[in-house]
């Protein structure tokens, strides 16, 4: 009990360092959590002990020099980091580096819709296709030219890759609807919002293995994870976080976390049921306004992966049961170098070759299928 004695007499003494002491165990476990997740628990609980096991007035005449030093660190890498973007970290996924690279890439039109502005309603002779789908779709880091739905118009007005020439009162046109992080949910929702108002003809919704993660799992966390879950927000942009995360290899393994997603879609899992459900709006939304829809399945670049193929054939016959058309790509895209398919190590969104790959095996597909105007 003595030590406790001692804390308390210190605290008690030391109000403004007790309160500044708190503050950084505080702040040290919101990171701690943030970069190494549940493991930063064990972090977090390490310092503590830590301080506890010093002499009380030793503790915290120490408190403000580490403090100090601890937050310069960290706004000195997050200086250097975005002085320097390109030493963040790989994935893709959430790296916030991407954000400032890619600032001048992307334009959109009035619309919401990446690309030239276009009418809400298409004008005479024209074949409009929308384009639905999550960064695949967008085309992370690329150029507007080399996304796969403005290389997909490109096909089809020159009349390649077995699309066959379109008539001559219809000017195909391909709208991208594409956002990163859109799920099958954000999909349904901007067919209901927004695309079926621009009236287009077809519709081509693409799929990543991530749809399939469930839209609503947040609202079923308990309080507290919702609290820490909103709490780590604003630390997402954080380049010098995202490298932590990465040098620790704290954040998810690829193939660790692709046989998670396949093992739940074949367990039937609440993720997997809820992406149905979405998938069932969106084609419910389109056969009620008479508007044929393709789901277009988009393999992870790089080798070919089993867990991939899982969670593509699980879809694939789920589409097939609710009459759907359904195109998976993992043949068309394996004709790809496995060295070229990923924009780069930083990235690995599809590069500006998969995405070729990908509209030539779409238009393939609208025109074997009777998709295209006569």
């Amino acid at each position: 009990m003595a030590p406790v004695r001692a804390w308390r007499q210190a605290l008690r003494g030391h109000r403004g360092l007790a309160l500044l002491l708190v503050a950084h165990v505080a702040l040290a476990t919101l990171l701690a959590l943030h970069v190494l997740g549940a493991q930063g628990l064990l972090v977090a609980a390490a310092l503590v002990a830590l301080v506890l096991l010093l002499p009380p007035d030793v503790a915290l005449r120490r408190t403000p020099i580490v403090f100090v030093i601890a937050w310069l660190a960290l706004v000195g890498g997050e200086a250097w980091l975005r002085a320097h973007p390109t030493q963040v970290g790989g994935g893709g996924g959430g790296n916030p580096a991407l954000a400032g690279l890619y600032a001048d890439l992307y334009h959109y039109n009035a619309l919401g819709l990446r690309g030239r502005e276009v009418p809400r309603e298409p004008g005479a002779g024209t074949f409009r296709i929308l384009a639905i789908g999550d960064s695949f779709t967008l085309g992370q880091g690329l150029g507007e030219d080399d996304t796969w739905p403005a290389r997909l118009e490109r096909l089809l007005a020159e009349g390649r890759a077995g699309a066959g020439p379109p008539g001559a009162d219809a000017h195909p046109e391909v709208l991208n609807a594409g956002r990163a992080g859109n799920d099958a949910w954000a999909s349904a929702d901007f067919l209901r919002e927004t695309g079926l108002s621009l009236h287009p003809r077809l519709v081509i919704l693409q799929f990543y293995v991530n749809d399939v993660q469930r839209r609503s799992a947040a609202a079923d966390e308990p309080a507290l994870a919702q609290l820490l879950t909103s709490l780590r927000a604003p630390l997402r942009s954080s380049y010098v976080l995202f490298w932590l995360r990465d040098q620790l290899h704290a954040r998810p393994d690829l193939e660790d976390w692709l046989a998670a997603v396949a093992n739940g879609v074949e367990r039937g899992s609440p993720a997997w049921r809820d992406f149905s459900a979405a998938l069932a709006d969106c084609a419910a939304q389109l056969r009620a306004a008479d508007v044929p829809l393709l789901v277009v399945l988009f393999p992870h670049p790089g080798p070919p992966r089993d867990t991939v193929a899982r969670v593509h054939a699980a879809v694939t016959e789920s589409c097939r049961r609710s009459g759907l058309r359904v195109l998976d790509l993992q043949a068309d895209l394996a004709t790809v170098p496995v060295g070229e398919q990923a924009l780069s190590e930083m990235d690995q969104h599809g590069s500006a070759a998969y995405n070729a790959a990908a509209a030539r095996a779409i238009a393939d597909e609208l025109a074997a299928a009777g998709l295209l105007p006569e």
